[in-house]
This record gives C-alpha cells, structure tokens and sequence, in this order.
C-alpha cells in the first residue's frame, strides 16, 4: 500500500557561481557570497518554471537555507542544471503497533500459559478418570442431567466478564495516567527550559545576594561585571539541575510503585547527586515516598524562580499547576497499586470456576462419552485462563511481560528532555530567519486537500549544497 510520498529536491548553485561548483573548494562559512535555486515537485505534478532563491543563514551554530519570500519572484524561472527529484513511498502498517501476529497462536511467554497449564492439567486428568469409569468400569450412574451447564454457564460468564473488565479498567486508567505524567513532565520542562530568564538583572542580583548571605532587609549590594556573568553561569546551572529533577520523578515514580525505596539505582542516582541529602557520602535521608521528596525540591525552585524574578506569576502558577498534576497522578497509581479486587470476590469466583469445570464430566460423559476429556480440557483453557487474565494485568507497575512498559516511558522521555537540553539554541524568535508566506507557498506547492483513496501526498524540501 502507498503511504505519504516525500519528495527531496537536490540544489545546484546559480550560474554567476558555477566556477565553484567545477573546481574551486568554497569554505562553508562564506555562503553569503552567493544563491541557491531550487526545483520542487508534488506528488506527479512536476512544477518545471519555479525557482525558489535561498539565502544562507546560520542555525544550530551551522549554516543552512532559508527560504525567503521576497525572493519568491513571479515569472518564474527555474535553474535545471543539476536537479533530482526521489519520491520515497513509505508503506503504511499497524501489525507491528498493535502486536497482531501470526505467531500469536503459539505464543507462550506473553500468555497466561504459563499460570493456568497446571489446573488445566489436573481438570483434564479429573474429567479422563471419570470418562473411563463410565465408559469402562461401568460406572454409570455418576452421569447427571445437563441443564446445570446452562444455568452455572451464564453465571460465571458474568463473573468473568466483570472480572477482566475491571481489571482492564485499572489497566487502561495506569496507561492514561502514565500519559499525564508524559505530559505534564513536558510543560514543567519546556516552562522552565524556556521562561526561565537566567540574564534577567533582578534574578542576577538576587542570586549574588543570597550567594553572599545578604541579610533579609540590608541594602542589596550590586554585582560587578565579572560576578555578574558567575552567577547568570550559577543561574545556568541551576536550571540544569531543575531539569535533572524534572527528568527524575517519573523514574521514582516508576521505582517506588515497585516497591523500590532506595535512590542508588543507576537511571536515577545521578540525577539526585546534586541535592546535599543525596551527595555521595552523605547521610542519605530515608523517605518511603522518593516522587514526593522530589516535588517538594521542584516546589522549591519554583518558588526561588517567582522570588528571583526570573518567571511572572502566570509562568509561576502554569509550573505549580503541573508539579499539583504530577502528584495527583502519583496519587492515583498508589490507588491502583494498593487497591486490589475485594479478596472474597477474586477467591469465590476462583473456587466457584473450578467446581462448575470439575462437575462438567458428570453433564457430559452420558451425552458425548470419549468427546467428553477434550471438551473438559478446552472449557479449562479457556475459562481458566480468561479468569488468569483479570490477575495478570490488575498491577500494571511490574516486572511481568504483560505490565506496561514504562521503562520504555521513561527512556523515551528522558532522551527527549535531554536532547532538548543539548541544543545549543535560543528558542526566541530573534534568531529567526524571514519565512515564506503562505501566498507564496501556495504558488509554489498547488496541494490538493482531498487525499485520494487511502494515499496523502505530503511535501518535505531538502536542499542539499553542492560541492
């Protein structure tokens, strides 16, 4: 099936510059000297007489090329030299999303095999010891009438069914809620990545003041240039550590709904080092609950951020609102984990199952003799294992296969809260270059916005400079 077609389009360098492009090696930080043009196609339609102009500029700390919109020009006039066009077709597919597989059917480590094979073994063997003693040994009046099959039946079709589906309610809302984390633990990076304003004068020396002990109430003493610059780099890395706390709390919330308590584990040791109670050789503090402890710094440095300056008060309120969102979801998977169904409940509907498949031999071994130890086997199976199902995802926080997956959640974002850090960027428009308008771009790129069929056609300009 044909997914969305990306179209890359290879640059070649205007004429008044070919001397570079057949010999002369040009240093890359001396773009500016000349104009790139461009050719561009959409899906089958191939616009021959357009030429984009583009205008080198500098992101990341490296150049690359802009498209600017006074340099869009009508008529048209398109530099042919050394353009290719590549339409990469990318299939579209869910069997890999949704784990629907043929190996499904014999699948047994992610099966609730493993747990039901031995009571299923037992029942088969009850059910062929009765089947032989009524077939065999003559024994035939251990058969009863079957309307009790009937009747039991829908009873325990009942209680099965309630049985998963709560089960699966604690599934689904431990899933929803790891998603709130995911994105509040976004919004409190981004607000503090972003808003967070470390060259902010008031923040500056407010810092150097509480640096130097300035008693509450003496006059402020002001920072020279040098100190000045040392604590807007203390203020940087501050920020840094606020992250680190970010990136933290959804690994102790992982550990601590596994029940562990300790902070020295490698994913999350070396985000906590930097707090005095968790230093290397320090007297560690002993907390039953590490997400809340970790709050509580967080709660902190949103305080010294509105205290600093350094954020308003709406920025001030957004993170607090977060951090209030991140323990309410910790709240509510303790709930999950420490709420369990009703002991009487899981014990009776497990007792009742196993008695309606120990009588199912009685019931059937009149009417359907041999047939009777297969069928025996498959109604163990089967209900068995539906009932196994409800106590293998009712705590989603472990080890087991069938548990979610957040070791992945949180990996996942981490490298993406790190990656964000990395950056050596400003995210301010100022560093912006001049953008294309949307007039101009709808002249260059006639898109149809009915999709035809099951098929999109989605447009991506790689400009690739020449050597």
């Amino acid at each position: 099936m044909a997914g969305p077609s990306s179209i890359r389009s290879v640059s070649s360098k205007a004429s008044s510059h070919k001397e570079h492009h057949h010999g002369k090696h040009h240093d890359k930080h001396h773009h500016d000297d000349h104009k790139d043009s461009m050719a561009i196609t959409v899906g089958d339609e191939t616009l021959d007489n357009a030429a984009v102009t583009l205008q080198p500029g500098t992101h990341h700390g490296e150049n690359a090329s802009h498209v600017s919109a006074a340099d869009v020009s009508l008529p048209y006039q398109l530099e042919r030299s050394n353009t290719t066009f590549v339409e990469t077709p990318t299939p579209i597919t869910n069997s890999h999303s949704y784990n629907s597989s043929a190996t499904d059917l014999y699948a047994f480590r992610a099966s609730v095999i493993p747990k039901i094979w031995l009571p299923v073994l037992v029942t088969t063997l009850w059910g062929a010891f009765w089947t032989v003693a009524y077939l065999s040994v003559g024994w035939k009046w251990i058969a009863i009438p079957n309307q009790l099959i009937g009747i039991l039946g829908v009873v325990m079709g009942l209680l099965l069914v309630f049985r998963t589906n709560t089960a699966y309610d604690r599934y689904w809302e431990a899933r929803r809620l790891w998603g709130t984390v995911t994105t509040q633990v976004r919004a409190i990076a981004r607000i503090i990545w972003v808003s967070a304003n470390v060259t902010e004068p008031k923040a500056i020396d407010f810092r150097f003041n509480a640096f130097k002990g300035t008693p509450v109430g003496a006059a402020p003493v002001k920072p020279t240039p040098e100190e000045a610059e040392s604590m807007r780099q203390l203020l940087l890395a501050e920020k840094h550590a606020a992250l680190n706390l970010v990136i933290a709390f959804p690994l102790a919330i992982k550990h601590h709904l596994r029940g562990e308590k300790s902070h020295k584990y490698q994913d999350i040791h070396n985000l906590l080092i930097h707090l005095p109670d968790y230093r290397p050789g320090a007297l560690h503090p002993e907390t039953d609950n590490m997400p809340v402890d970790i709050s509580l710094h967080l709660t902190g440095y949103t305080t010294f951020l509105r205290r600093s300056e350094m954020v308003d008060l709406n920025t001030f309120g957004a993170i607090n609102a977060a951090i209030l969102a991140l323990v309410d979801c910790l709240s509510n998977m303790e709930r999950i984990k420490m709420t369990p169904i009703p002991k009487p409940y899981a014990v009776h509907l497990k007792q009742t199952l196993f008695l309606y498949i120990l009588s199912l031999p009685f019931q059937l071994v009149g009417l359907m003799g041999w047939a009777t130890i297969p069928v025996v086997f498959l109604a163990a199976f089967t209900l068995q294992g539906i009932e196994a199902i409800g106590g293998e995802i009712e705590n989603p926080f472990g080890y087991d296969r069938n548990d979610l997956d957040i070791d992945d959640f949180c990996d996942d974002l981490k490298k993406e809260l790190v990656q964000m850090i990395d950056r050596p960027v400003e995210f301010t428009p100022t560093v912006w270059s001049t953008p294309v308008r949307m007039g101009d771009f709808s002249k260059l790129f006639k898109l149809s916005s009915k999709p035809k069929g099951r098929e999109s056609t989605a447009v991506s300009m790689t400009h690739v400079k020449s050597d």
